[in-house]
């Protein structure tokens, strides 16, 4: 089945969990949208769409076809190419040669979770925590999909790191890609912003979607010390202005930012 959609985000990652429910065996992303594979014997008599898909006016192409039997890991992996983020860190898939050319090399397996650094925000979000000091600080990552930047935090030498995510898939998937990545110092769980109300981090990582950051941007506040730093990415360049307006409500300011093809990252601090 091929999936095109406008806009491609976030709603792909959407759809995909939602046909990974339906018996879908395996997803490769493309520019505007995904395949999804799944044995003809098992493609499902009729498909009921999430509601979303209609209350966000999202524009949505659907076509299906028959293909012959092949080697699916494979076909996987042909299309699952290394990313390189800029010059300093490698991130690749477990069956991807080891190069150790790089600072910093994350293996990640994704399968169903968002986070291999392809797509611009998370690309983002690795190039801007590379730029600073990780060292020893508390880190949480909100939201972690694959555990991708939460396995970077942990290889920068990060004292201790919390991912998050609420979606089991995810939370599995980063389980899996934490521990392939040796990052002992590393915790996984599979809740939201209250599953860590309480504690306090010298880092927040988030790397979700605009209507999520503006709703959670409270409890970012509240987690974060004075003098923290909140990374932010998954929105379009025309939202920074409303994502940092609202961070400035709970007391955390910008201090720099990145954009890329229409996408932006933020870097902001909890004022003392």
């Amino acid at each position: 089945m091929t999936i095109r959609l406008i806009p491609r985000d976030p709603y792909a990652d959407i759809l995909m969990a939602f046909l990974g429910e339906l018996g879908f065996e395996s997803f490769v992303e493309t520019d505007d949208g995904f395949l999804a594979y799944i044995p003809g014997s098992n493609f499902p008599a009729s498909i009921e769409w999430p509601d979303i898909i209609d209350e966000q006016k999202v524009e949505i192409a659907i076509s299906e076809e028959t293909i012959s039997e092949r080697n699916w890991n494979a076909e996987w992996e042909s299309n699952f190419k290394p990313v390189i983020v800029e010059d300093k860190c490698l991130v690749r898939a477990s069956f991807h040669e080891v190069n150790i050319k790089y600072p910093y090399e994350i293996i990640i397996d994704p399968k169903m979770s968002f986070g291999t650094a392809h797509h611009e925000t998370t690309y983002m979000m690795i190039a801007l925590m590379m730029k600073h000091t990780i060292a020893n600080a508390s880190v949480l990552d909100m939201g972690c999909g694959t555990g991708i930047l939460a396995v970077l935090a942990s290889k920068m030498g990060a004292g201790s790191v919390t991912a998050v995510d609420n979606d089991p898939w995810s939370y599995n998937n980063a389980r899996e890609n934490i521990e392939n990545n040796l990052c002992i110092n590393t915790h996984v769980i599979l809740g939201d912003t209250e599953s860590v109300e309480g504690l306090i981090y010298d880092i927040i990582l988030a790397n979700i979607n605009r209507n999520i950051l503006l709703e959670q941007m409270a409890s970012y506040s509240k987690l974060l010390k004075p003098g923290g730093l909140l990374f932010m990415s998954g929105f379009y360049k025309d939202d920074c202005k409303t994502i940092c307006i609202k961070a400035e409500t709970v007391g955390i300011i910008e201090c720099g930012h990145m954009e890329k093809n229409n996408w932006s990252a933020v870097i902001m601090k909890k004022q003392a």
